[in-house]
């Protein structure tokens, strides 16, 4: 296989001026029809992407005559077709028949139930007609469809609707233009017989834009949300970027087999439905939460990737890196912003800390691949927006809104590069960013040594920062507390203010030494505040200021960081208490951290929200970095008993608390069924603290509810208890109650894979041999494999798991490449694992590499893994 370089980008010799695409939709293939108008700067021959098509019909003509056709010669390739042009100046007309309904692959033109739909980035448009699959094309679109008028009643693509007619007693067809040029990743079509949600936006220039949500029969009042969140989006948009939109109309399509979660194609989104559709009865709270951070994510493209777009698919991290962090600071505003922060955070260490310290570590502008499709990951999108957020904590808010602004109004209608917006936010505001490059060229996560002094006798604190690897432009968010929890308002050299006066070490070199004078005595660092930059601090911090912290820092985000590392610590040494077998020794060490868990329980101060994520236990994926391998079975067994110390040391007043948040959600709920932040903090809590309880006792702590966020957690909880017939018959009650809503049954596959239950795997077996789990269908991967490679303390246990994994993952390779490659994802803690299980490993994917079979995606990830 060969890679694809960044080296070799070609800017194009040639442009399109405009395009024009007929759908001709029939039962069992699709006609389309392309004409198109190049302008050539150079005569030079052009290659068509083009794969699966059947070619009807292929001509050039001459621009000012269509009868008089150009004889170009044209040679037929397995991936497309290249023509060698005589003039410079034509029009191509090219017909071709495909076949959507046997497209499993989910990418170009693709038939999902009784719906047609496409996805086409990053290269999907390739399978729907011979066109330059690539972003730097941009082009204005007119789009006709033609199709039954019973089976798909609603015609939908981008821009604005222009003509629907009727052709006949059975056949319609619907025009749309879209004004504003864009690539061919962001065409979209839909065909199908679907219901609405309708709604209006008024912009702030007193523009009316006609919203619409379209989903499957029945179900348009499960996208209230998704409207709600949409509009919220257009206003945040217009009040902090001065953004407005630029169409009459904005329309979401919500469908079940998408590879990815959503599409921003212009003006016409595809949404897979998990994160559209959701009402109290079938969505979780997170579900909540996921579609208002999507459905804005999508609307926010419009300006950072549609109007401003990449030049090539090494730049991707230009609209995704922007994009999520526009898309977390929207979410920071809707809620408490520290709680965000520390959502945003939790994402980037579980997701993409692994992948950044794994064999498919890459920078955040990659400079090779073997396919473009694999470039969607973690450090694209996360760390992207880390790096971005880092520019915005150099110059402040105030003047990265004034660089934004420039930004937008440099490069509107343009594909470009992330250099073009380094330098536009940056250098253009003042600040050299030649060092700050290195967050897009290199891979890895930097890190950071800390040491520090206290010199009673001088009045002297002082720390030293120091770079371990590459330099890095780092900024440092900091604050000083003296022992009773007050802030100190001193100076130093090397710290420094943004334009938002936030005090700011900007480290740009290998070490500095930074001595606070005055002190009556030893100050608690607040370092890193609000994780102003990704980076792995490592500092051989005394214990007692993690606890101090935890108590008393008045940033969110560093009070839970500040207990999250207080606990990993105590995993730590009770787990090396295990291994020397001290167990009696092993429990003592736990006291100190239960006395600060109910100090911060009965801290009434503390809002609920902020007490729900601080009751949060560290995730397997955090506990496997911080102690630096993987010991499945010993982790296991110490998160067990650390979990079911606290639970008998807390019992009573995890016990109260837990009634009366019962007590509390059980009227609540009754009264209303609409989502509500607070509510849902209330009932978040309530789950951590049951999970500790259950831990203990064994016994899951119900009460009565409609509500589906409690639902699953009982049956959650259950799921820990029960064995053999009694945890078989509540899995099958589960399903028979809920077989024919999709999405809670993406639950169910995700509740059982991610159980540390003795039968979890023979339950997955089971699942899949009964015919309830479908490999087409992606959310059902994602929730059953993905989640079950991801249960770190639970997969790695047994050989077996490798076996079964990979076969289920060369199976669904052979016709869904995308999926496949990302659920190889989930094998790159491979250098965590022990020598046995590393070998294990690597015997068999390298059988999986070696025999030809494997699509270019899992080639890619899979053959670094070995």
């Amino acid at each position: 296989m060969e890679k694809i370089f960044l080296k070799d980008y070609q800017k194009p010799h040639f442009q399109i001026l405009n395009l024009n695409l007929e759908f001709q939709v029939y039962d069992n293939y699709v006609l389309v029809t392309q004409k198109s108008q190049y302008q050539l700067q150079e005569l030079k021959p052009i290659f068509l992407n083009g794969v699966d098509q059947e070619i009807q019909e292929l001509f050039f003509s001459n621009r000012n005559s269509s009868d008089l056709v150009l004889p170009f010669t044209v040679e037929k390739k397995d991936n497309g077709l290249t023509f060698h042009p005589t003039t410079k100046d034509f029009d191509l007309k090219i017909k071709t028949k495909i076949n959507p309904y046997a497209n499993k692959s989910l990418e170009g033109l693709y038939a999902s139930k009784n719906f047609l739909v496409t996805q086409c980035e990053a290269e999907g448009f390739r399978k729907i007609s011979f066109f330059p699959d690539r972003p730097d094309i941009m082009t204005l679109y007119t789009v006709s469809i033609e199709a039954d008028l019973k089976k798909f009643p609603v015609l939908l693509s981008n821009g604005n609707r222009t003509e629907q007619k009727i052709l006949s007693s059975t056949r319609h067809r619907v025009t749309w233009s879209d004004p504003w040029k864009k690539p061919c990743y962001l065409f979209a079509l839909f065909a199908g017989d679907v219901d609405v949600l309708q709604s209006h936006y008024t912009t702030r220039s007193g523009k009316t834009v006609n919203l619409e949500i379209y989903s499957e029969k029945g179900k348009s009042t499960r996208c209230e949300h998704a409207m709600a969140s949409l509009k919220r989006s257009m206003k945040w948009d217009e009040d902090k970027f001065d953004r407005e939109y630029d169409l009459s109309e904005y329309m979401i399509v919500a469908i079940d087999d998408f590879n990815a979660g959503a599409m921003e194609n212009k003006g016409l989104n595809i949404f897979n439905s998990r994160l559209i559709l959701a009402d109290s009865m079938t969505a979780t709270d997170s579900d909540f939460f996921d579609i208002e951070s999507v459905v804005a994510h999508e609307y926010f493209h419009n300006w950072t990737g549609n109007r401003i777009t990449l030049r090539d698919w090494f730049q991707l991290s230009l609209k995704e890196g922007l994009t999520v962090f526009r898309d977390q600071e929207f979410s920071a505003d809707m809620t408490e912003k520290g709680i965000q922060r520390v959502r945003d955070v939790d994402l980037l260490k579980n997701r993409q800390f692994p992948e950044d310290a794994g064999p498919n570590a890459h920078p955040v502008r990659p400079e090779s691949c073997y396919s473009v499709d694999n470039f969607f990951t973690p450090t694209i999108y996360e760390k992207g927006a880390e790096v971005i957020r880092m520019m915005q904590n150099i110059l402040g808010k105030r003047q990265f809104k004034i660089a934004m602004a420039r930004y937008f109004k440099k490069y509107d209608g343009q594909a470009i590069t992330t250099d073009d917006y380094r330098t536009t936010i940056l250098d253009e505001s003042g600040h050299d960013s030649s060092l700050f490059l290195n967050w897009y060229q290199k891979p890895g996560t930097p890190k950071v040594s800390i040491a520090d002094s206290w010199h009673e006798d001088l009045k002297t604190y002082s720390l030293r920062l120091s770079q371990l690897n590459d330099a890095f432009e780092i900024p440092i968010f900091i604050d000083l507390f003296d022992t009773k929890g007050k802030k100190l308002d001193l100076e130093a050299p090397f710290v420094k203010t943004n334009s938002d006066g936030q005090k700011l070490i900007l480290l740009n070199t290998t070490s500095i030494e930074i001595t606070w004078k005055g002190l009556d005595q030893r100050p608690v660092v607040s370092l890193l505040r609000n994780f102003s930059a990704p980076v792995q601090i490592i500092w051989n911090r005394p214990q007692e200021d993690y606890y101090f912290l935890a108590l008393n820092d008045d940033d969110t985000f560093n009070r839970n960081e500040s207990l999250q590392l207080y606990l990993l610590n105590a995993f730590k040494n009770l787990y090396n208490q295990f291994v020397l077998e001290n167990r009696q020794e092993a429990r003592q060490t736990l006291k100190p951290l239960s006395r600060l868990l109910d100090a911060i329980l009965q801290n009434d101060s503390l809002e609920e929200k902020v007490k729900a994520k601080l009751f949060g236990f560290p995730s397997q994926s955090v506990i496997m970095q911080f102690m630096g391998f993987l010991d499945a079975v010993g982790f296991s067994k110490t998160e067990s008993t650390m979990k079911e110390y606290l639970g008998q040391a807390l019992k009573p007043i995890l016990q109260k608390r837990v009634q009366d948040l019962n007590l509390q959600l059980t009227q609540l709920e009754k009264k209303s069924d609409i989502y509500d932040q607070d509510i849902a903090a209330k009932r978040e809590l309530k789950m951590n603290l049951t999970d500790i309880l259950i831990s203990a006792a064994s016994e899951p702590y119900d009460y009565e509810t409609k509500n589906f966020t409690s639902t699953l957690f009982q049956f959650s909880s259950r799921m820990r208890i029960l064995k053999g017939v009694e945890r078989k018959q509540e899995i099958i009650n589960f399903h028979t109650v809920w077989k024919h809503e999709p999405l809670v049954l993406n639950k169910w596959l995700q509740t059982i894979a991610l159980g540390n239950h003795p039968e979890t795997f023979e339950t997955i077996q089971w699942i899949c041999n009964q015919g309830y789990f479908n490999a087409e269908n992606p959310n059902q991967v994602y929730s059953l494999l993905r989640n079950f490679g991801n249960n770190l303390f639970y997969f790695h246990q047994n050989n077996t798991h490798y076996d079964f994994f990979l076969e289920k993952l060369a199976d669904i390779d052979a016709f869904n490449p995308q999926v496949a490659a990302r659920l190889a994802t989930c094998l790159q803690v491979v250098g965590n694992l022990s020598e046995e299980k590393k070998n294990y490993l690597a015997k068999a994917i390298n059988k999986m590499t070696a025999a030809g079979k494997l699509s270019r995606n899992s080639f890619e990830v899979l053959s670094k893994l070995s």
